[in-house]
């Protein structure tokens, strides 16, 4: 009886362990190609407690993409049966280091944002942007200043989303309403719209609509002196 009593109480703590390393949170310790290795916490001598190598969520079906981790990023783990080896990753809630886009709108609604760096992205139901902008919080960041909030949920000011404006060296914009749109700087652009397709430098364009060509100014026969890109 006293054997069958201790074997229940060895059970119920093992599906306590179990349901407690269930699901486990932690930061980015190191990458190496499509695993990484996560830090759990520290021991009781402060030596951090790291994972084993894990797979990352990277799509590897009839689609296929690789999405890169970096150190410090904020993780949740759901391990099966609490077995941390078999954990999968997923990502985690916003940090200092690591906030929400931004340009992403405060809200949180209609829309879907990426940044990398230099490079925005924007999705909305009327269509998408692309850009390059200067990284404003990196470089605040870098000279001890970076912007407070921004980073986490409630309570904290809701900031309004943007599509990069003036800030934007280069953008690329799809919208139902005003047609597809590629621009360098402020005053080079080229443009599809549904009443025909327009190229701008400047002051300077050109227009074509059905059976129209319309130029500002005459055209000059000569060299192409602009290289084309070939990648």
């Amino acid at each position: 009886m006293a054997d069958d009593y201790n074997r229940l109480l060895q059970e119920i703590a093992n599906l306590r362990r179990q349901i407690a390393n269930t699901h486990q949170t932690g930061t980015v310790h190191e990458v190496d190609g499509t695993k990484v290795r996560v830090m759990m916490g520290k021991d009781k001598d402060g030596k951090e407690v790291l994972s084993p190598w894990l797979n990352t969520n990277n799509m590897r079906g009839g689609a296929r993409e690789q999405r890169f981790f970096k150190k410090g990023q904020t993780l949740s783990l759901v391990c099966p049966n609490g077995d941390i080896g078999q954990g999968m990753i997923a990502p985690y809630a916003p940090s200092k280091s690591f906030k929400t886009p931004e340009h992403a709108d405060g809200s949180g609604q209609d829309e879907e944002s990426y940044q990398l760096d230099d490079y925005r992205g924007k999705q909305t139901k009327e269509g998408h942007d692309n850009w390059l902008q200067a990284d404003d919080e990196k470089d605040q960041q870098q000279q001890g200043g970076g912007q407070q909030g921004g980073g986490g949920g409630g309570g904290k000011q809701k900031k309004k989303g943007h599509v990069g404006g003036d800030k934007a060296t280069m953008k690329a914009r799809m919208n139902k309403d005003g047609g597809h749109t590629l621009r360098v700087g402020k005053d080079v652009r080229v443009a599809s719209h549904k009443e025909g397709a327009k190229i701008r430098a400047s002051s300077d364009w050109v227009v074509v609509k059905k059976g129209k060509i319309i130029f500002s100014r005459p055209p000059i026969l000569g060299k192409d002196p602009i290289p084309n890109d070939n990648k």
